[in-house]
C-alpha cells in the first residue's frame, strides 16, 4: 500500500490482498481499533480525525475538535482525541469522543472527501464542551480560517437555547474578536480576563498623522495607548511594528509563546498587575 494513504481498515486491506497481516504489524501504526496508517506519517489532528472517520463506518461526522482541524485551526494538541458527532449510541474507544447529536442539514457538509459540521457548528460544539482559554482560541481561529462570524454562532445559540453547556459558550462568543491571527493572542487574552483589566481591543490599527497604518497592537487600549504584543515567532516584521509603537510613544509589554511571564500558579498576574498600573498612570496623565 502507498505510505501516503489516509488511515484504513486492516481487516479490509487484508481482505483485498493489499497488505499481509505481518506487514500490517511491521509497517503500519494502529491509530483506532482495526484502522492503521503508515508508521511514516505523524498522527496530528487532521490525521486523527481522518482515522476516526474511518473507524465510524459513515455513521458518524467529524465535530469539535476534529472538524476544526479539518477547518484549518492551529494549534490543537497533536494528541487530542478525535471528535465526531452522531445521533446513534456508538461506544468509542479510547482516543474518540461522541458527541450525541442529531444535525440540521445546514449544519453539517463535505470538506476535502470527509463529512464534518459547518463552522458554525463546529463553533458551537467547541465552545460548549472546552474550557474557555482552549475555545476561545480554536473560534477565533475559525473565524480567521473561514470567514465565520460571531453572528453565525449565535443563529445557533438561539436555535437550541437550552442545550448542554450552553452557558458557557455564550460566554465564549461574547468575548470573542474576529480579526485576531493566531491561537497564543487568543490564550494570552483568555488570561489577563483573569485580572480586573478593562475591556481591551484586538488587532488594533496604529496610524499616523496621515492617516496611513504604520503599526497594529495585538491587544490594547487606545486612549491610554497601552499594547500587548503576542510574539510566537521571532520574525522582523513583528520586532518592526514593536519599535513602531514605542516610537509613537505606546507603552508596550511583549509576552512570548513558550515563555512564563511569572512563575507563580498563574502565570500572568504580574503582567495583570504591570498592565493595570500603566493604564491608571496614562489615564492620570490625561486627566
Amino acid at each position: 500500500m502507498d505510505e501516503n494513504n489516509p488511515p484504513f481498515l486492516g481487516t479490509d486491506a487484508i481482505a483485498r490482498g493489499l497488505v499481509t497481516r505481518r506487514q500490517l504489524r511491521a509497517d503500519y501504526q494502529q491509530v483506532l481499533p482495526n484502522v492503521y496508517s503508515s508508521c511514516s506519517l505523524p498522527l496530528d489532528p487532521v490525521h486523527r480525525a481522518q482515522a476516526a472517520c474511518v473507524w465510524a463506518r459513515g455513521r458518524a461526522v467529524l465535530a469539535g475538535r476534529s472538524a476544526a482541524a479539518v477547518w484549518g485551526v492551529q494549534g490543537i494538541a497533536a494528541d487530542a482525541p478525535a471528535a465526531i458527532a452522531t445521533p446513534e449510541h456508538l461506544r468509542p474507544p479510547e482516543g474518540v469522543e461522541v458527541y450525541r447529536a442529531t444535525l440540521a442539514d445546514d449544519e453539517r457538509t463535505r470538506w476535502l472527501s470527509l463529512q464534518l459540521t459547518t463552522p458554525a457548528r463546529t463553533a458551537y460544539d467547541l465552545g460548549r464542551h472546552l474550557p474557555f482559554a482552549d475555545a476561545l482560541a480554536h473560534i477565533e481561529q475559525l473565524y480567521h480560517r473561514t470567514g465565520l462570524s460571531a453572528d453565525d454562532v449565535w443563529r445557533l445559540v438561539n436555535r437550541y437555547p437550552r442545550a448542554r453547556g450552553i452557558n458557557n459558550l455564550r460566554n465564549v462568543v461574547f468575548f470573542s474578536r474576529q480579526g485576531v491571527t493566531t491561537p497564543f493572542q487568543s490564550r494570552t487574552r483568555a488570561q489577563m480576563m483573569n485580572g480586573r483589566l478593562p475591556p481591551a481591543e484586538t488587532m488594533l490599527e496604529v496610524r499616523n498623522e496621515r492617516g496611513y497604518r504604520v503599526g497594529v497592537a495585538h491587544i490594547g487600549w487606545r486612549r491610554e495607548q497601552v499594547a500587548v504584543q503576542c510574539f510566537d515567532d521571532s520574525s522582523q516584521r513583528e520586532f518592526d511594528n514593536l519599535n513602531t509603537l514605542v516610537e509613537r510613544g505606546w507603552r508596550v509589554f511583549a509576552v512570548s509563546a513558550g515563555q512564563p511571564v511569572d512563575h507563580r500558579p498563574n502565570p500572568f498576574f504580574l503582567l495583570n498587575h504591570r498592565i493595570e498600573s500603566a493604564l491608571l498612570l496614562r489615564q492620570s496623565q490625561l486627566g
